[in-house]
């Protein structure tokens, strides 16, 4: 017909392949190509949803990995993410692919097996990049962050590692002294500790280790916070007391990378393992200034804690990005004496891969838009 556009033929031509798929599709049991095929046209040439077409969820298939360090482990999730990504994307997909759950048996991992780790020492390092390009990198909080590495953006690919847990070092000292300080006091000490809401941050660990130096011991760290008896403060001495560079820290956790950021749960983590590296059981943070002042503690015990369980020795510790306040060092303080010790201090968060035993490998449809998490 003259007066209809090659254009307007087009359109007819797909609605109606659009309605032969529909028919074939509530007709009677599909495979996956034909139900891919009319979800494609209905969702990417119409633009519109349907209940038929939301993803379905698959179930992962569990993989038992027996493995000694860091890097064998690297490459084992190396291996099983582009299996995945061959998997999920060898013909066309709507739906995400739970693809893998690896059960590990092994552990604790020194250093933790990060996005960055991977890329560059497993992807990029051993040719794996023309297999799979790794997609945007994320930090521990899922957070994205600059990553100059050119090895992929858009794999589709994500991990999962099993547990919303913080690692908790319990810590029973042979001699200590716990003792409520007030804010005026600790503010002698440093002068920007000067309100109970800055409990957490580096000037009020720098004045909590001058404080507990004046009572004759090597440092302290802060247990519990409030209005009335100030800040709880537990002074004890150190197995080893040191200046650690922040180069240093970072070569334990990679996102442990700037000195502002010495109160955050990722130099937490670069502080447990530095120390464990030194021989001993853990550490935190005192003094800031061009290197960060570590203090190595033994007498402690490692335990990977559910939230849901540090939540119910104080209801604000309700989430993993609260593992460094307040609310969650009191809970950590109580979880601890109610085992038998005397205090606690967070050291690991459950999306690293530390010392967690499950993670599940996992291709999401690109409208979704999930990312590597580790």
């Amino acid at each position: 017909m003259k007066g209809i556009a090659l254009e307007t033929i087009a359109y007819v031509a797909i609605a109606l392949v659009g309605v032969f798929l529909l028919i074939i599709f509530v007709s009677g049991p599909l495979n996956d190509f034909i139900r891919n095929s009319f979800c494609y046209f209905y969702q990417k040439v119409f633009s519109k949803n349907t209940e038929m077409c939301k993803p379905i969820e698959t179930v992962p298939e569990p993989v038992e990995i027996k493995t000694r360090g860091s890097k064998e482990l690297a490459r084992q999730v190396a291996a099983y993410s582009i299996l995945c990504w061959e998997k999920a994307t060898k013909s066309l997909k709507t739906k995400d692919t739970n693809c893998y759950n690896l059960i590990l048996d092994g552990g604790p991992f020194n250093p933790s097996i990060t996005e960055a780790y991977l890329t560059d020492e497993i992807l990029i390092g051993e040719s794996g990049c023309n297999r799979l390009e790794n997609s945007i990198a994320k930090d521990v909080n899922g957070n994205p962050v600059d990553y100059s590495s050119k090895c992929g953006k858009d794999d589709q690919l994500g991990w999962e590692v099993g547990g919303d847990t913080i690692g908790i070092g319990c810590i029973n000292p042979n001699d200590y002294q716990d003792a409520s300080a007030q804010i005026s006091e600790l503010q002698i000490y440093h002068p920007g500790c000067d309100d109970l809401s800055k409990s957490q941050s580096s000037d009020c660990y720098a004045a909590y280790h001058r404080y507990c130096i004046d009572k004759g011991y090597d440092g302290g760290v802060p247990q519990e916070v409030n209005s009335i008896d100030g800040i709880l403060v537990y002074c004890f001495n150190s197995m080893d007391y040191g200046d650690a560079d922040i180069s240093d820290l970072k070569s334990h956790n990679f996102w442990c990378d700037d000195l502002g950021k010495t109160q955050a749960a990722e130099c937490y983590s670069a502080y447990h393992r530095y120390c464990i590296g030194k021989g001993y059981d853990g550490g935190f943070p005192q003094e800031v200034q061009l290197k960060v002042g570590v203090f190595c503690f033994n007498d402690g015990n490692y335990r990977d804690v559910q939230i849901s369980e540090l939540k119910g020795y104080h209801p604000g510790c309700d989430g993993l990005e609260k593992s460094q306040s307040p609310d969650c060092y009191a809970a950590y303080h109580r979880y601890c004496i109610d085992k038998g010790y005397k205090l606690g201090v967070p050291q690991e968060k459950g999306r690293d891969i530390y010392d967690q035993k499950l993670i599940l490998i996992k291709y999401v449809d690109a409208d979704n838009q999930v990312v590597v998490k580790g």
